[in-house]
């Protein structure tokens, strides 16, 4: 991390670390005088943080951040031991409403995709994990038609999240799974479990990530069983 990089950026308010490295080095000037900062999400692949030797801790450079400064992340990672040993306050994450990425291969291109436990609002992403992003960094949702979406619609099978730089430029794209969301709507009802039940008679070829929309108990397999699951899902709510 650049010395300087984030110093006097007052309104920076939530900081992501990287998901592609496992140790930051961070310098003594990087977050000199960031006022606003509230939170710092560390995630699972982050093992260590390297401090410059003058500087110990985030608070020890940024002794008036936000009084809600708290370091994020999951139970039994590197964040919850960096938050115990530098005394801050340590935000368990949510993990059920957002699971890991993964890729999958879609016409032999590798595609990520984000699948989801329940029914969810974009707005809600904002909380979780990687979002919002550093600084600049725009979060776009677009249908599969490639419609952005509003930050209040629900999020569907086959829509797009998109990262973006301060240039515009997308930096990563997930493909969002909602178990059971055959039309991408964003809930679950009789006509998703009627096409899931309509493809396992007709033995219908499902791409890897139409498999995941349908497949109920995650076994590979688009059977019967998966479709009654949903109509039971979709008439009991």
């Amino acid at each position: 991390m650049p010395g300087f990089l984030f110093s006097y950026c007052t309104s920076l308010r939530t900081l992501v670390l990287p998901r592609d490295v496992e140790t930051i080095t961070i310098p003594k000037t990087a977050f000199r005088n960031t006022t606003g900062l509230e939170k710092i999400i560390i995630p699972k692949n982050i093992k260590s943080i390297i401090h410059d030797e003058e500087w110990v801790s985030f608070a020890k450079q940024n002794r008036n951040c936000s009084e809600n400064f708290a370091i994020y992340g999951y139970k039994g990672t590197y964040a919850e031991e960096y938050a115990t040993q530098n005394g801050y306050k340590f935000v368990l994450m949510d993990q059920n409403t957002l699971k890991e990425t993964k890729e999958v291969s879609v016409d032999d291109e590798t595609v990520s995709v984000m699948p989801i436990d329940k029914l969810t609002k974009i707005e809600d992403i904002l909380k979780i994990e990687s979002f919002p992003t550093i600084g600049d960094h725009e979060i776009v949702v677009v249908d599969k038609n490639g419609n952005e979406k509003d930050a209040t619609q629900k999020l569907g099978s086959r829509d797009v999240i998109q990262i973006k730089d301060d240039e515009g430029n997308v930096i990563e794209e997930h493909v969002v799974i909602v178990n059971g969301d055959v039309n991408g709507d964003g809930e679950i009802k009789m006509y998703d479990s009627f096409q899931i039940l309509k493809g396992s008679i007709m033995n219908s070829n499902n791409d890897a990530i139409e498999t995941l929309i349908r497949d109920k108990n995650g076994d590979g397999k688009i059977m019967m069983y998966d479709a009654f699951q949903f109509l039971k899902q979709a008439i009991i709510g």
